[in-house]
């Protein structure tokens, strides 16, 4: 039975709003009643849910895994568990109950953000092989990688997200990072970049290019509508050349899931993509899951069927 099942919960305490701090707290409440064989790591750094992830796994089988957070709690346990051996990550089922300010995988994903109702589809214990993307980079002139479960952003999309880490502006909600975003596109001056994929290639000036598993990013814009978790594929868009004015014009279209038919998109699945910066006098920023990383050049990787994750 469902009630007897080991589970671990990673608790990140600061994730969201009061209203999404209160529905962490009956969340936990609500699994404490229900489930006898439960424990719970409070985070209190980052970093620590990938530390206590990797851990607690190799010292104990948990058949779930449960993340109490945002989208950068949920990349860090992902990170966390593709550092265990095989063996050992197919022991466990992941799923996360979101109490960030976006949520984009939950709602890519249709995870409900109200407790009984996730209660439930846990009690279901429907699940499904879910791929990861891998992006190998640039931070502080060293090689680097990193796992992401959701989206992966470079040009704007990381300047964005690098100036909210800077405390350019509180993200406390849509509205809030929606506002931020047109106060930084005025700032903000395109890349120039090369993208190749098998034997093809393009470079052009762009605005944004998005690496996607899944649709949402940026709170609920829908940036890789072709995204599919479960095809094997790394899901591509990039805005070329937009002008600054045609940006807000068609602003609806990050929002509506027309965005890659505007002419000036690009758009393409592959299991391996290649990004290189052609600036010559600056970098070109990169952000996984909404966690700003490092920079360009940068080579992203499908990994199919990585992560056994709990669905609706």
């Amino acid at each position: 039975m469902i009630e007897h099942k080991t589970i671990l919960v990673i608790l990140n305490p600061v994730s969201g709003n009061r209203k999404s701090k209160k529905r962490s707290r009956e969340f936990i409440e609500l699994l404490k009643t229900n489930f006898e064989n439960l424990s719970v790591l409070v985070t209190d750094r980052k970093g620590a849910a990938r530390e206590w992830i990797v851990e607690s796994l190799n010292k104990h089988t948990y058949d779930y895994v449960i993340g109490v957070g945002g989208d950068g709690t949920n990349n860090e346990i992902i990170n966390g568990l593709m550092e265990l051996p095989s063996y050992v990550r197919s022991k466990t089922c992941y799923c996360l109950f979101p109490t960030g300010t976006g949520n984009d995988w939950a709602k890519g994903m249709g995870i409900t953000t109200d407790p009984q109702t996730w209660l439930e589809m846990l009690r279901g214990e429907k699940s499904a092989q879910h791929d990861l993307g891998l992006v190998y980079y640039k931070s502080s002139g060293n090689d680097e990688q990193r796992y992401f479960i959701n989206v992966a952003g470079m040009a704007y999309d990381a300047y964005l997200v690098k100036k909210l880490e800077q405390g350019f502006m509180p993200k406390k909600n849509k509205l809030v990072y929606l506002s931020m975003l047109l106060k930084c596109l005025i700032a903000y001056k395109l890349h120039h970049a090369k993208v190749i994929w098998g034997n093809q290639s393009f470079d052009s000036r762009c605005y944004t290019l998005n690496i996607g598993i899944n649709r949402f990013a940026g709170g609920g814009m829908e940036i890789v509508p072709s995204a599919d978790p479960f095809d094997g594929k790394l899901s591509f868009t990039a805005a070329k050349d937009l002008k600054k004015l045609e940006v807000v014009y068609e602003l609806q279209r990050f929002y509506n899931g027309t965005y890659e038919e505007h002419p000036k998109v690009e758009s393409f699945d592959s299991e391996e993509i290649e990004v290189q910066c052609l600036d010559t006098d600056r970098s070109m920023d990169l952000e996984v899951d909404g966690e700003y990383i490092g920079e360009a050049p940068c080579r992203f990787v499908s990994i199919p069927a990585a992560i056994k994750v709990l669905i609706p």
